[in-house]
């Protein structure tokens, strides 16, 4: 390939990187924003319903039913839409910035998404597990395998090869994994920077590894793909 094909191809990938983790961090602070709301109000409503008194049926079952209703609220930002919005941002940006490397068909984001379930929903049951549950984790990286392989290629004959070829595509898998948390927690602390100085230090390290984690997903297409 062309260096300035490699280039052009690079610079949209980083493109959509960033969007992506400015996307993240964004929507990610405004449903905490939303969820310390909704518990602030939680708590004024317990405090109200503790010194109520036992006679007054009428504002007691008021306040229980505000009470529910907020804690749907909470549960309904915590647990369906902030996962179901970071995944359409993943599938949509991160897809992107795959499907940029190669021309694929109409249906490959559908065929992006559906690949990327499985692992997705086993790292949120091992979040919400509080990261104890090691059986979910062990089913994230063994599914997050897969999708790393339909990532580089989408067709079923990679999956085949990747398997006989474990020891090239394994590490090749491991450093991938690394460089997706370093990227998530450079882009979070440069993101944080902002409000809290020290920017000097850590946006030229995301920097760094932005272009890392762009330019390896680039290879992997271009080698194994």
């Amino acid at each position: 390939m062309k260096k300035g094909t490699v280039k052009e191809k690079l610079w949209k990938i980083l493109i959509f990187d960033i969007l992506f983790i400015i996307m993240f961090l964004t929507v990610f602070f405004l449903i905490r924003k939303s969820l310390i709301v909704y518990i602030g109000y939680l708590q004024i409503i317990q405090q109200n319903l503790a010194n109520i008194d036992s006679s007054n049926i009428q504002e007691a079952s008021f306040l229980v039913q505000s009470l529910e209703k907020s804690a749907n609220r909470a549960y309904l930002y915590t647990f369906i839409l902030a996962p179901l919005l970071f995944f359409i941002m993943y599938v949509i940006l991160e897809g992107f910035s795959w499907k940029l490397i190669k021309k694929r068909g109409k249906m490959y984001f559908i065929k992006f998404g559906l690949i990327s379930v499985p692992s997705y929903v086993f790292l949120l049951l091992f979040l919400i597990s509080g990261l104890k549950n090691y059986v979910y984790l062990a089913f994230t990286l063994i599914f997050g395998f897969f999708t790393f392989i339909f990532y580089i290629n989408p067709k079923f004959e990679i999956i085949i090869n990747a398997f006989k070829r474990i020891y090239l595509f394994l590490p090749l898998y491991i450093f991938y994994i690394i460089l997706n948390v370093l990227f998530l927690v450079s882009g979070f602390l440069a993101y944080l920077s902002f409000f809290i100085g020290n920017y000097f230090t850590l946006v030229p390290f995301f920097i760094v590894v932005l272009l890392l984690y762009s330019s390896y997903k680039l290879f992997l297409v271009e080698k194994y793909g």
